[in-house]
């Protein structure tokens, strides 16, 4: 659970027509990691291309990709069962496709009229407003403009100016921004009246599109609704004939695109090979303990045509990483997943976080009332939304933790009483401060240590004992010389003070010859790492003051009684909801800032390639 699966790296050098079918079963089997060839390796070997067929096969599975997504059906990561005619398929399709686009394009028709004769129906709607008619603007002295216009302009002061024959009406409409503005002027003072209008800012509404409407403007109106859903009718009905369509042909639909996604992968992976003249050489990982039946299958299917060679994994290698998961453990990959994933050779931090992090949380938290609270509202969110089931778990971990932190505390909803009895606890947080204090600095002196013995177990495994003493034991053995020199200064130790100075000095010698000048300069940083897990303390002090000082104002509302007994009820609802999540928030950052920086700094590089293996899809959701 430390250590990501084992690797085995293979070569497969496979002649050219025995390929096909050796992808295939790769395929099938989803279990090799294949590595990209590169034309300047060692081999000197050039890439391969893709087959024959690649072009024709894109083109196809970006058609019915599209249909599939004009009929919202979604794809999904399972197995493509039974025999399946792909020529039969595709030609089913093709009438599928041509059904969709004839009613894609009405849709779209349908849409354009909506469009058109909403437009319409709402100028004429302005024109029964202000009691016109379209005949207003075709007639041969009268000319009428209909416009909009900001309420605190003065259109007829700017126009007396100019003219005097003229008629202004005005209507305020509802949103109140826009003031509606209609002017009937003299067509012998059309430029005078134009110009006026244009220098107040009169956006002046186009009625071409009810040119040939005549009369008045509520017949129009009445005809323009009718139509209207006459079309949105049809509209609907398109829809649920396109519904009908997807659940009738969906699932062959879904079919062709599995085996056309299947046959693209397959066309396109020779791109990842180097070639030869005759032959194709295929490299790359699988699990350890798959590799034999594997390598059997293929010697089986290409009649021993195929030689394996398993090649040996160095350092430099881009190894994939498969996680090693127990269900507890496999939500807290989350968190690497936001970091880095570990490389091949490190310890994989993900088992450990699953008892650090949770444990960190309810340190600071600490309430039996609140872990209850957020244990609830944690495990609805995750029936809710599966998308965050895994953050959703990590925090129910947490909220679990945060109860027996509680109990350990003696605290629910900030109070040590319930019911009137004194709640037992091991530490009290509100009397016991600088005991408090010392276990956050103690936890963190474990947790800094346990990273460090971490990264000792990765020095060791990548450039041995030397080195992994020098960088990474100096630090503990600092810490021993410190802690024995300060307990010899206070006398809680009997021996000389200079033993643990020379301890001390023997850890920064080991550091000097590991880490160079820059592992001294990093020295103080270690006090500071220890330092900051003192927010385990303060960030526990701050929710426990919070909840005692709404506990204490709903004491005193209760106990004048009356109307002050349902606002002590609000005052606990609201106070200790909004606790809650600075409760939730804060303890969530800082236990994942204590493990980025103090925890991981020590040990964990990253910089790890996710195991994808050969036929193996990114699961799609809706």
């Amino acid at each position: 659970m430390l250590r990501p699966e084992p690797m085995t790296k293979l070569l497969f050098v496979c002649p050219e027509t025995k390929l096909d079918g050796v992808l295939r079963l790769l395929h099938e089997k989803k279990v090799l990691h294949i590595s990209h060839h590169q034309t300047n390796s060692h081999d000197n070997l050039p890439e391969g291309k893709a087959s024959a067929g690649a072009a024709s096969l894109a083109s196809a599975l970006v058609k019915v990709n599209a249909l599939c997504a004009q009929l919202h059906l979604h794809s999904s990561t399972e197995e493509l069962r039974g025999k399946h005619d792909m020529q039969k398929l595709q030609h089913h399709a093709d009438t599928v496709s041509e059904s969709v686009k004839r009613l894609k394009e009405r849709v779209e028709e349908i849409k354009l009229l909506i469009a058109r004769k909403e437009e319409q129906r709402e100028l004429l709607r302005y024109l029964e407003i202000m009691g016109l008619s379209a005949d207003d603007f075709n007639g041969s002295r009268i000319k009428a403009t209909l416009g909009m216009i900001s309420p605190n302009i003065s259109v007829t002061s700017a126009l007396n100016k100019v003219t005097s024959r003229y008629h202004c009406k005005k209507h305020l409409l509802e949103h109140k921004d826009q003031e509606l503005i209609a002017v009937l002027y003299d067509r012998e003072e059309e430029a005078k009246v134009e110009a006026v209008l244009a220098s107040v800012g009169m956006k002046q509404l186009m009625f071409s599109s009810i040119a040939g409407f005549q009369g008045s403007p509520l017949p129009h109106r009445r005809e323009l609704d009718r139509e209207l859903h006459d079309h949105l009718k049809e509209e609907k009905q398109i829809n649920e004939q396109l519904q009908a369509i997807g659940k009738e042909h969906g699932k062959n639909l879904l079919a062709l695109l599995s085996i056309l996604q299947l046959e693209m992968e397959i066309a396109e992976a020779p791109r990842l090979f180097g070639v030869t003249e005759s032959c194709i050489l295929i490299r790359g990982f699988l699990p350890t303990h798959q590799t034999k039946q594997v390598v059997e299958e293929i010697k089986h299917i290409t009649q021993q045509a195929i030689c394996v060679y398993k090649e040996e994994i160095h350092h430099q290698d881009n190894i994939p990483v498969k996680f090693q998961h127990s269900a507890f453990t496999k939500p807290f990959q989350f968190f690497l997943d936001l970091y880095t994933l570990p490389s091949y050779h490190e310890i994989d931090p993900t088992s450990l976080m699953a008892i650090t992090f949770p444990f960190l949380f309810g340190f600071m938290l600490g309430d039996i009332g609140y872990g209850i609270v957020t244990l609830l509202l944690f495990w609805i969110l995750k029936k809710k939304f599966s998308a965050g089931k895994d953050l959703f778990q990590i925090l129910i971990y947490a909220s679990v933790a945060t109860i027996i932190a509680g109990l350990l505390f003696g605290e629910f909803f900030g109070s040590e009483y319930i019911f009137g009895y004194h709640l037992f606890h091991i530490l009290s947080r509100e009397h016991e401060i600088y005991t408090l204090l010392y276990l956050s600095l103690g936890i963190g002196v474990i947790h800094v240590n346990l990273a460090l013995a971490l990264g000792f177990v990765n020095e060791l495994h990548h450039h041995g004992l030397y080195k992994a003493i020098c960088e990474k034991l100096s630090w503990v053995i600092m810490e021993i010389g410190a802690a024995l020199a300060v307990g010899s200064m206070y006398h809680y130790l009997t021996i000389p003070v200079y033993v643990g100075i020379g301890v001390a000095v023997l850890g920064v010698v080991l550091l000097l010859l590991g880490a160079g000048v820059i592992g001294i300069i990093e020295i103080p940083g270690l006090m500071g790492n220890v330092l900051s897990y003192a927010r385990l303390m303060a960030l526990g002090l701050a929710s426990v003051g919070l909840a005692t000082v709404v506990n204490d104002f709903a004491r005193d509302f209760f106990q004048k009684g009356g109307f002050f007994i349902a606002a002590a009820i609000l005052l606990l609802i609201l106070g200790h909801g909004i606790n809650i999540l600075l409760g939730v928030m804060g303890p969530f950052l800082h236990s994942l800032r204590l493990h980025y920086v103090e925890f991981f700094t020590k040990f964990f590089k990253g910089g790890g390639t996710r195991y994808k293996p050969f036929g193996q899809r990114e699961i799609q959701t809706e």
